[in-house]
């Protein structure tokens, strides 16, 4: 007797429920944990000859044609040397991160280069991984959990970069992964609450993601770049993820290190004295020959608090290092 050519086939059902099932977003903790519990489900379909299809009943071709249909639109990354080396920079950070101790600054990553070319995908895949291995070395509990309480354990948060970042905004998008009450809080309460989300919740990994949306042509977003490198001192490492971040201004006060391979950017501090007092802020770059809009007068101060402040909030050290890896497209 002839072995069934579709056996391992999923049942009509089955491919019903992969097709009509709803997809969470990764940007809050229930879409996440879908997102790692189901990747890697859809199976291509089993390669038939045309004996074989022209053997199939009639029913079971067209359950077999409407899966093959399903997993070719939801094809696997493609193992290819750009891809083998983003695997190698970020595996290197997500497995020796966690076992640093004397320095609470970790260093993070960024991963750029062109839309549609699997940045997210490749990201989220090794977070995942490395979030199943997190959990399964730990027997799926929190090493840090305070005895007597219960949250969430995330090791990994997954944030989409708000299309008009702020401070605040940035805070609330990272709070709503959580899902938490943020009610109406100020953005010193908002700070806090983000620090003790990420601590309490055991997080290891922040992924920022769509990150080119911080063109660092306003006051705001320059405030959002410091808050950003602050959290590094968090303990965590962070993962930026956008197109042509160099072109963005991210990295313009930072220097490559050739022995090292790595871009490391000044202390906080310092960064921001001198694009303060040097007059040429980031909200004056990249116009062209345009008017330019002096965000220092005291009118226009007003309306931004002092981050210098706030950022105490995050991490205690007055000067840290921050150094990331940036894997560029050939």
């Amino acid at each position: 007797m002839s072995k069934d050519p579709l056996a391992a086939l999923p049942s009509r059902s089955r491919i019903a429920e992969l097709i009509l099932r709803k997809h969470p977003h990764r940007n809050t903790f229930a879409g996440w944990e879908h997102y790692r519990r189901t990747r890697g489900l859809l199976v291509p379909a089993p390669m038939l000859t045309a004996a074989q299809l022209s053997s199939i009943p009639l029913d079971r071709r067209s359950d077999y044609d409407l899966y093959r249909q399903v997993t070719n639109v939801n094809l696997p990354l493609q193992q290819t040397p750009m891809l083998t080396k983003v695997n190698e920079v970020i595996d290197r950070r997500l497995l020796s991160n966690p076992f640093i101790q004397d320095d609470a600054t970790l260093p993070g990553v960024m991963v750029s280069g062109f839309g549609n070319h699997g940045k997210t995908a490749a990201v989220c895949a090794l977070a995942a991984a490395f979030e199943d291995y997190w959990l399964d070395l730990h027997g799926h509990l929190d090493p840090a959990s305070v005895e007597g309480t219960w949250d969430l354990h995330a090791p990994v948060a997954y944030v989409s970069t708000p299309v008009t970042a702020t401070p605040k905004s940035l805070c609330e998008s990272i709070l709503n992964f959580f899902g938490p009450d943020i009610r109406k809080m100020t953005l010193p309460q908002l700070l806090r609450q983000v620090a003790d989300s990420l601590r309490d919740h055991g997080v290891m990994v922040l992924i920022l993601d769509d990150i080119n949306r911080l063109r660092m042509h306003r006051s705001d977003d320059q405030d959002v770049l410091d808050m950003i490198r602050a959290l590094m001192g968090c303990g965590i490492t962070l993962i930026l993820s956008g197109v042509n971040i160099p072109g963005t201004g991210l990295l313009r006060e930072a220097t490559y290190d050739r022995k090292t391979k790595q871009w490391v950017l000044p202390p906080l501090e310092t960064h921001r004295h001198n694009a303060r007092h040097e007059g040429r802020g980031p909200e004056v770059e990249r116009r062209g020959q345009g008017r330019r809009h002096e965000y220092d007068r005291p009118s226009r101060r007003a309306q931004h608090p002092p981050m210098d402040a706030l950022l105490q909030l995050l991490h205690q050290t007055p000067h840290f290092r921050q150094q990331t890896v940036l894997v560029r497209h050939r």
